[in-house]
């Protein structure tokens, strides 16, 4: 106990509280200078969503007050095709201790709903319990129309490649059928021209066979009326020319089966159609002589038989 009439004094020194609090007051102000200087929308919030305060890009950006936002009232500046989606993430926050949406949000100046991203990161005390989130929403509304543009340009574009792709496709089977068919008249007509060559080399055959068989068919002729007038020597003379005739055709006869087998071949590559051979109409060559068709009839004459000798003539040997 004190004794009456003597009195205390305490003195406290607090200098050290003041310059906590000056400096506390200081980085508030620069904290708030800084924040009102960047572009974003800036808002603290509770883990539930409420809000606690909007900077005054928020106000100037939606039209509503700092007061009109707080709690949910923030929510009337979202479209509301989005809001559950935006209280869904807010929902999530706890499992993935962060906040992240995309949503359309009303700007007052020219009355429109643009896309913002909206991010907010906890802030924690000393034992890491969640005091509040801090967080910002930032206008993308032009990237995501671009990007949206740039969707229907690669999807036009993928549409235009797939279309000139499948007329490439079609030209060039269109083409490879042209060629095919090409080549099929290419081959029909250098087998009609082999056809050709061979008919005209039969015809000269025959030809020149005709003009021999009409020699020797005189031949035979005036031996045939030398042997009715029995001049037997004369006979001989003229039936020289038929044994000759019948030498060179043996000689030939190499000549007019190769020439016969490439007719042949000839028919047999250019269809049923042309197996009669290269002129499509004539008879196939005599095939008892190899020569023209009648080949055989012309050199045994039916007027060419020698007649029964008479009484008094002498046979001869031809």
């Amino acid at each position: 106990m004190l004794d009456e009439g003597v009195a205390v004094e305490l003195v406290l020194d607090v200098t050290d509280r003041k310059a906590t609090e000056q400096a506390l007051r200081e980085s508030e102000a620069k904290l708030r200078s800084l924040v009102e200087g960047i572009p974003q929308l800036v808002f603290r919030s509770r883990s539930s969503g409420e809000r606690i305060w909007g900077s005054p890009q928020w106000v100037s950006y939606t039209g509503l007050s700092e007061e009109a936002s707080l709690g949910l009232g923030w929510l009337d500046a979202i479209h509301p095709d989005d809001r559950a989606a935006t209280m869904a993430a807010w929902a999530e926050t706890k499992a993935r201790g962060l906040f992240s949406v995309e949503h359309r949000t009303y700007r007052a100046a020219d009355g429109t709903w643009r896309c913002l991203q909206s991010h907010a990161t906890p802030m924690r005390d000393a034992q890491g319990r969640i005091l509040e989130w801090f967080g910002t929403s930032t206008d993308i509304d032009d990237q995501v129309r671009a990007r949206e543009v740039l969707t229907r340009g690669r999807e036009e574009l993928e549409a235009q490649v797939a279309e000139r792709t499948a007329d490439l496709r079609h030209a060039l089977d269109s083409l490879q059928a042209e060629m095919a068919q090409r080549e099929r008249a290419e081959a029909a007509l250098r087998q009609m021209q082999k056809m050709e060559a061979v008919g005209q080399l039969t015809g000269g055959i025959a030809h020149n066979f005709n003009n021999m068989l009409q020699g020797i068919v005189g031949s035979l002729d005036m031996a045939r009326r030398r042997a009715a007038e029995g001049r037997i020597a004369d006979v001989l003379r003229y039936l020289e020319p038929a044994r000759q005739f019948s030498r060179a055709g043996g000689r030939a006869d190499p000549a007019v089966a190769g020439i016969r087998a490439a007719a042949a071949a000839g028919a047999k590559a250019s269809g049923p159609g042309r197996a009669r051979g290269g002129d499509g109409g004539s008879d196939p060559p005599d095939s008892r002589t190899g020569g023209p068709p009648g080949a055989a009839s012309a050199r045994r004459p039916g007027a060419g038989a020698v007649r029964p000798k008479r009484a008094g003539e002498q046979g001869h040997r031809l």
